[in-house]
């Protein structure tokens, strides 16, 4: 590690790129408007493109007690944002040839408990963890209360160990996990010999100019930190010691998230520092594990990096979480520019304003975006027509829905869980979209002679 950690420390001095503060009015008085409307505490925004950050915004307080105003550099928590950089870690690993997404964890951690009864055909790769199909599910309810640290993360899978096993074959379908971060956290201590804080720090998060970033609640932290409050938006919630740091601790400033979308707008560099292969960046958007993704689907969560369609364009980015905070990153590749945005209090509406606001913002008129042509294929529609039930959930105690799949005339109707109808188009090679939709969003395959639909809806198999 002596010389990835030269590189890494070196690169560090010379990503950090300038901030520029310019502010679009009609964008600060709909973000103004916003905050105002769901009364958030306060609020960071932050747009860059490949040159940097071209405007930002912070308004209201990062601590309403003591009346602290939020700036660009207060202090936040990035929640599962963090997940991100554990892909660009991981990656940082696999280019110094020291593992490989292929590796079966088994081999990597045997140590930590972990039951996969379809181990000896299906075991659990590093690539599942990374792309959520491993098939585990989240934590449980007594894991998500939990709010005492661990003296190491290795200490933290003695904690409900009972919970630790797969539920499907991993390598099968896609279903969110906070528990898949934690072995990649361990993972990544057994190869690079460090503890998971000091290598995210000193090969991730200082190389990309995240020089202040931590995932350490010391005091230095605490009186940075912008104090997190629940959906009243009043109500501060105490600072959550995650079980599993590597699901969502690090805590950093805004302007200094920033430096993440830009990095992907430049395809692994900042300034004058490459941290990642152009192909490795290519391969973080792309999934490659689940059954949709070896059929052809390109849509989904890659490694660490997930997928929107607004406005008719993709856009890249990562959700982030945390008790009193919620943060979002994203970017659009083809027309170069990204965003950074965090608010102080668990608002999910506000959040989807605040995305919905800075998109249309960078990309005027996204309702132009063309939709490319696609070969319908009319003769399987039959076949594909009728009930489908969810195979996976992300929570044991979560309930189980259905959808269907109608012919209408001569049009096929995809009848979501909610009730909602929506026109849906079937390719000669069983990749599904929405007619308004640039690529596709599911896929029509088969397993064991039973048709499943898989894509951004869930994983449902035909009855």
């Amino acid at each position: 590690m002596r010389g990835i950690a030269s590189a890494a420390l070196l690169g560090g001095l010379l990503c950090a790129p300038a901030l520029s503060v310019q502010t679009d009015n009609r964008l600060s008085e709909a973000i103004r408007a916003i905050r105002d409307r769901h009364q958030i505490p306060g609020l960071a925004v932050l747009l860059v493109d490949e040159s940097g950050v071209r405007e930002s915004l912070a308004l209201g307080y990062a601590d309403l007690t003591r009346r602290r105003p939020m700036t660009v550099d207060t202090m936040v928590r990035i929640g599962s944002i963090t997940k991100t950089f554990n892909a660009i870690g991981v990656l940082q690993l696999e280019a110094g040839g020291l593992l490989s997404l292929d590796a079966r964890l088994k081999d990597l951690a045997p140590a930590l408990p972990l039951i996969n009864r379809w181990q000896r055909e299906h075991p659990v790769r590093l690539i599942h963890l990374l792309e959520h199909t491993a098939g585990l599910m989240d934590m449980s309810r007594e894991e998500f209360a939990h709010n005492e640290p661990f003296p190491s993360l290795r200490a933290s899978f003695d904690f409900a160990p009972q919970e630790r096993r797969t539920h499907w074959p991993p390598g099968r379908y896609p279903e969110y996990s906070n528990v898949g971060s934690a072995y990649l956290g361990y993972v990544i201590e057994q190869v690079s010999g460090t503890s998971y804080e000091d290598f995210m720090r000193e090969q991730v998060l200082a190389p990309m100019g995240l020089s202040t970033a931590t995932l350490r609640a010391d005091d230095t932290t605490l009186d940075r930190l912008a104090v997190g409050y629940d959906a009243d938006g009043h109500t501060a919630i105490p600072y959550w010691h995650m079980v599993f740091p590597p699901m969502g601790a690090i805590n950093a400033t805004p302007v200094e998230m920033a430096r993440l979308p830009q990095f992907f707008l430049r395809r692994g560099e900042l300034g004058e520092c490459r941290l990642l292969a152009r192909t490795l960046i290519d391969r973080m958007e792309l999934p490659s594990s689940s059954l949709a993704a070896r059929a052809g689907l390109t849509y989904g969560y890659g490694l660490g990096l997930d997928q929107e369609i607004s406005g008719g364009r993709v856009w890249y980015g990562h959700h982030g979480d945390g008790d009193g905070y919620l943060s979002h990153f994203s970017y659009q590749k083809d027309l170069g520019v990204g965003y950074f945005l965090t608010l102080n209090a668990f608002k999910r509406a506000a959040l989807s304003d605040l995305k919905e606001a800075v998109r249309a913002h960078l990309a005027p008129g996204m309702e132009q975006a063309g939709t490319p042509a696609v070969t319908i294929d009319t003769g399987p529609s039959d076949r594909i027509v009728g009930d489908y039930e969810q195979l996976t959930a992300r929570f044991e105690h979560s309930r189980r829905v259905r959808l269907s799949i109608v012919k209408r005339d001569e049009d096929l109707l995809l009848v979501h869980p909610n009730g909602r109808q929506a026109k849906i188009l079937v390719a000669d090679d069983g990749l599904v979209r929405y007619p308004s939709d640039p690529i596709a969003t599911m896929a029509i395959v088969e397993v064991d002679g039973r048709l499943l639909i898989q894509g951004d809806l869930g994983n449902f198999g035909k009855q």
